[in-house]
């Protein structure tokens, strides 16, 4: 669920636009992917809306890491942009969570 070229000009630091590519997005199917660019990370997982447990990313190589969501979610079904966070395993083996900080939107305008 990435382009490859999306890859090498993120880990690059050449992207034009990474907000078109990481965080959520809404598929042609009407569910959302999440797409991170964690560099150094072995495996991602989520969390959504602080529900446990976590879901595991599907990691792409180089970095890039991703997931389709369910439509219909315990509690209703999700509508807007999902709530998440992102639990961490580095390749030093220390595991952090953190916020995707792509998961809040373009912030600043031109």
């Amino acid at each position: 669920m990435f382009a490859p070229d999306d890859i090498a000009a993120l880990r690059e630091g050449r992207h034009g636009d990474p907000f078109a590519v990481l965080g959520p997005h809404r598929h042609a199917s009407g569910r959302w992917l999440v797409r991170a660019f964690l560099p150094t990370a072995r495996a991602v997982r989520i969390h959504l809306g602080g529900r446990d447990p976590a879901v595991t990313m599907t990691a792409v190589g180089d970095g890039a890491f991703w997931i389709e969501l369910p439509t219909e979610l315990e509690g209703g079904w999700l509508h807007g942009p999902p709530r998440y966070r992102l639990s961490v395993e580095w390749a030093d083996g220390h595991t952090g969570e953190l916020d995707d900080p792509y998961r809040f939107g373009r912030l600043w305008s031109e």
